[in-house]
């Protein structure tokens, strides 16, 4: 299982919030996971190689640099044990 597989959603909204990140963003951030799940699903049905995994964690974050424009903002995916391929 490779590391990112390891750490489930509650865990990353779980940092989030005690970063912070405000409710409404979370529940954004909840709703395009949601969307690109079903996405990358389709694509998985149509042949395509998809790792959801990262799909999965890279749209919970997606928001993190609009939300820490700092050096703060790597905090959190640094936290993860996630690199920048997400």
């Amino acid at each position: 299982m490779s590391e990112i597989n390891a750490i489930s959603r509650d865990r990353v909204i779980k940092l989030m919030e005690e970063n912070g990140f405000p409710g409404n963003r979370i529940n954004h951030s909840v709703e395009v996971t949601d969307l690109a799940l079903q996405i990358s699903n389709l694509m998985i049905m149509n042949d395509l190689e998809v790792d959801k995994a990262v799909v999965e964690k890279g749209a919970l974050l997606h928001d993190i640099g609009y939300l820490r424009c700092s050096g703060e903002l790597v905090v959190l995916s640094l936290s993860l044990g996630l690199d920048d391929s997400v």
